[in-house]
């Protein structure tokens, strides 16, 4: 993610469609987003957290297919386990396919 704000996130998924509709591959890291109720400074207002975020880039891996038709666009989206959304984040998994693979770190967990 370029950067925490309105610009960086929608610059990203401008991106992120751009890539996919030629077929490519998507990996998009979040943990500079701000988590769920952070103070935002410049509109005194609070953060809505990357699961309202991630429903939009979602929507557009699955509008924008790759190459013409081919399939759907899909992004791998990476977020450390210290950020304070990680609970629902990995809740959004539940009950949408499969899970090919999970990783995580068994240190940070143990604590």
């Amino acid at each position: 993610m370029k950067d925490d704000s309105i610009e960086g996130i929608y610059d990203t998924l401008n991106e992120c469609a751009v890539i996919s509709k030629s077929a490519g591959g998507i990996g998009v890291s979040v943990h500079n987003i701000r988590a769920t109720s952070s103070y935002i400074r410049g509109t005194n207002g609070t953060s809505n957290g990357i699961v309202p975020m991630l429903r939009v880039f979602n929507d557009t891996a699955r509008y924008v297919d790759q190459g013409g038709g081919k399939r759907k666009g899909a992004f791998h989206v990476y977020l450390e386990p210290w950020h304070a959304d990680v609970f629902e984040f990995l809740d959004l998994r539940k009950n949408h396919g499969k899970v090919y693979y999970w990783c995580y770190l068994s240190s940070y967990l143990k604590k």
